[in-house]
């Protein structure tokens, strides 16, 4: 099973493209803790996408593909602007950014500790980033 979502380059954009992803979600999972622990992080990864993405001018919308492949969840976020470096923000533990009152990379952050694994590759014209979560 495979949903495809767009959402539109702005984050006043977000609320409605978080319900719509809860929708999906409840249907296929039962865990809520967990259904809002993956909204949570493709969100963030949407949202770092808007507010940092290099995007060229003829952007429109950011897709999102939703799967399920036997007992893992796998998020495709797939844009055309160039990737954000995402090994170069998670240097430390979320308790050294605290104490260090360092706010950068705390999104990244929380998205490794939600999802099992957080990659980015080139296909085509465009970036995908891949999320997958193991399901319980």
């Amino acid at each position: 099973m495979t949903k495809k979502l767009l959402l539109r380059p702005y984050i006043s954009e977000l609320p409605q493209f978080r319900l719509a992803l809860n929708e999906f979600l409840s249907i296929v999972l039962k865990d809520s803790v967990q259904i809002n622990q993956i909204i949570l992080a493709i969100e963030e990864a949407c949202s770092n996408n808007i507010n940092y993405g290099d995007r060229p001018e003829n952007y429109e919308e950011i897709e999102v593909f939703i799967s399920f492949e036997k007992n893992k969840l796998v998020a495709d976020i797939k844009d055309n602007s160039a990737p954000f470096k995402i090994d170069a923000s998670i240097c430390c533990s979320m308790l050294d950014k605290i104490i260090k009152k360092d706010k950068g990379g705390l999104g990244l952050t929380l998205i490794n500790k939600i999802m099992d694994s957080v990659e980015t590759f080139e296909r085509g014209d465009y970036y995908i980033c891949r999320m997958t979560k193991v399901l319980k």
